[in-house]
């Protein structure tokens, strides 16, 4: 699970859209192959203006990045994702240089 004040805590850009309670959001990671990674997570690990309700703006989440190799790079997303789990690979060239 990702912990943003981790040494390897980093960003990724997102989608951001409300959750269901007022401190969560729903996040989606597009990935280059046009693959989705959605799930639910805590507002504070969100960094992104506050959606209104049916929006969904531009942002990032913290995560937690466990290696990085080439152009990819092994992440833990705060919670398991909605169709993967919690450890994802996606291109390093959606980390964000500073969170």
């Amino acid at each position: 699970m990702a912990e943003e004040n981790s040494p390897t805590a980093r960003t990724v850009k997102c989608k951001v859209s409300s959750g269901m309670f007022s401190e969560e959001r729903v996040i989606v990671i597009q990935l280059p192959t046009g693959e989705k990674i959605s799930t639910f997570v805590d507002r504070t690990l969100v960094r992104a203006t506050t959606p209104g309700p049916g929006q969904e703006v531009s942002g990032s989440v913290v995560v937690n990045v466990i290696e990085e190799k080439g152009d990819l790079a092994i992440v833990d997303l705060p919670q398991p994702g909605l169709t993967r789990g919690g450890r994802v690979e996606i291109p390093s060239a959606l980390l964000e240089a500073d969170r």
